[in-house]
């Protein structure tokens, strides 16, 4: 709920109650003027908010405006301008500082507070995701493990026996290593494998290793014996 600072203007004189007070760091406060007859033929007008040696101007129409943000003061001066020109003294209401307006350096936390955020992370203070489009597996508390059959990969001891095999044929380098990789889209199998520091791929070497071993693109067999 709104809290309404009453702001009367009269005779350009800008008066606000003794007992109006501000909490700093708060924004539900709004100032409430009422305006004598000279003001009557203007709807835009702009609010001058003062305080700790600056201002802020908010411009309005009708009677009331939303007070901003204010930080670390005593008081502010609340007046109003508008036209060419009209104007307003200020009126001043008293502001207390909140526990927010308080300077100096963030303090290490107690003890005390640190044994209880270790608590609340050791209990599993880690969300928990319920967005419907993630699919279950994604949600489980442990990464699921899948075998290489099951997401149609090679074994490392198929890939190892297929560079192998190439190597026995002159292929690749002895002193060399690499892996298979299968295209699924197009079916080209290609050798990937480090030679002297430097990364090479040669479709035809792959094309030696498919054709000794006997492999398929679904992984269910790469050598015969």
């Amino acid at each position: 709920m709104a809290r309404i600072i009453p702001i009367s203007v009269a005779d350009k004189i800008a008066t606000a109650p003794s007992d109006a007070v501000i909490v700093c760091d708060n924004s539900d406060y709004i100032a409430e003027f009422e305006f004598d007859a000279e003001w009557a033929d203007f709807d835009v007008k702009t609010a001058r908010f003062c305080f700790n040696g600056a201002y802020l101007n908010e411009i309005f129409t009708g009677n009331s405006i939303k007070i901003p943000r204010i930080y670390g003061a005593l008081y502010v001066e609340i007046g109003v301008f508008a036209g060419d020109i009209r104007t307003t003294t200020p009126a001043r209401v008293r502001c207390m500082r909140s526990i927010l307006s308080a300077n100096g350096n963030v303090a290490a936390p107690s003890e005390d507070v640190y044994s209880q955020i270790m608590a609340r992370l050791n209990e599993g203070g880690v969300a928990e995701e319920t967005d419907p489009t993630v699919s279950d597996w994604a949600k489980q508390p442990t990464k699921p493990e899948y075998t290489a059959a099951e997401v149609g990969a090679y074994t490392k001891d198929e890939t190892d026996r297929a560079i192998q095999l190439a190597v026995n044929n002159g292929g690749i380098p002895a002193d060399s290593s690499g892996i298979l990789l299968i295209d699924r889209t197009t079916g080209k199998q290609y050798v990937l494998y480090v030679e002297d520091g430097k990364l090479s791929m040669d479709e035809k070497i792959a094309e030696i290793v498919a054709a000794i071993c006997g492999m398929t693109l679904c992984g269910q067999t790469v050598c015969g014996g």
